[in-house]
């Protein structure tokens, strides 16, 4: 009996710790952002171009209301903009740093009254 505890025990542990583990269930809207080097690494002065996709079942949103934000990393936005995208993409010009730090690009959009949000950020030497 006191064996047959411990296997229930056991067997229960395992399934609590996998369901722990999981992943997280797939979201039908995406928003992609990504900036115009694959390495995200600039060099001060370059200017660094992020480019918008966001996706429904990975197909491009039609006509979607975007806000989207760009400045030094935790800090006040140096851009802050609101724009609908007819297509469902967007090519965001995000300017430069002239020292070294973080740019960041943070898009939110709201598709069938749910909000999505996804960054990326660009390293200047």
């Amino acid at each position: 009996m006191k064996n047959r505890f411990h296997l229930l025990l056991g067997f229960t542990l395992f399934i609590f710790v996998q369901c722990l583990h999981a992943q997280p269930a797939e979201q039908p809207v995406k928003i992609i952002v990504t900036p115009d080097h694959a390495d995200w690494k600039y060099t001060i002065g370059d200017s660094v171009h992020f480019s918008v996709t966001v996706l429904q079942n990975m197909v491009p949103i039609n006509n979607v209301k975007v806000t989207y934000q760009v400045g030094l990393e935790r800090m006040v936005p140096s851009q802050l903009q609101t724009v609908i995208l007819p297509d469902g993409k967007l090519s965001i010009a995000a300017g430069t740093l002239n020292e070294p730090g973080f740019l960041r690009c943070i898009v939110t959009a709201e598709v069938e009254g749910k909000k999505y949000r996804n960054l990326a950020t660009a390293g200047y030497d």
